[in-house]
C-alpha cells in the first residue's frame, strides 16, 4: 500500500499516478480545525456538469478575524490538471480581505494562471472569470 499526494497524483489530463496493478482503496482529506473553505463553480448552466473555472479558497480562521493564514487557491476547469495559485496565496498570506488585498490578488492570479483553450471556453474568459471570482470572494468575506 502507498499514499500519493494530490499534486502527484493527477500528472496531465485524464491520467494518474495509479499503476494497472493497483486499486484506489480511500482518499484522504484531513480536516485541520477552524478551516473556512470557499468553492465556486461557474459553468454554462448550474446543473451542467462540465465547469468552465472551478475555485476553492481556504485559510485558518482566526478569533478576532485578524489575518489570513494558510492560505490555499486552487483552481480547476482552467488547466489540463487543477492547479494551485501559490503566487495568489502568498499575498493573500497574512492579509485580510480588503479591497487593497483583492486588487493585489487579483494581480497575482492573473499573471500567474495560464488557462487553456478548449471548447468550453477561451484563455481570456477563463483567467477575466477566475480573477472575479475571487473579487468577489474577497468582498463577500470582508463585507465590503
Amino acid at each position: 500500500e502507498r499514499s500519493v499526494r494530490a499534486d502527484d497524483f493527477w500528472p496531465s489530463y485524464r491520467a494518474t499516478a495509479r499503476r494497472a496493478d493497483e486499486l484506489l482503496l480511500r482518499i484522504r482529506i484531513p480536516l485541520v480545525p477552524d478551516r473556512v473553505v470557499r468553492f465556486r463553480k461557474i459553468g454554462t448552466r448550474r446543473a451542467q456538469a462540465i465547469s468552465k473555472v472551478v475555485m476553492v479558497l481556504a485559510w485558518q480562521a482566526s478569533i478576532d478575524e485578524g489575518p489570513w493564514t494558510g492560505v490555499r487557491l486552487a483552481l480547476g476547469s482552467v488547466a489540463a490538471t487543477t492547479v494551485r495559485a501559490h503566487a495568489t496565496e502568498a499575498v493573500l498570506e497574512g492579509a485580510r480581505p480588503t479591497r487593497e488585498t483583492a486588487d493585489a490578488a487579483i494581480a497575482a492570479l492573473s499573471a500567474e494562471l495560464q488557462p487553456i483553450d478548449d471548447v468550453r471556453s477561451t484563455s481570456d474568459y477563463r483567467r477575466l472569470v477566475s480573477c472575479r471570482v475571487l473579487h468577489r470572494l474577497l468582498r463577500d468575506e470582508g463585507r465590503w
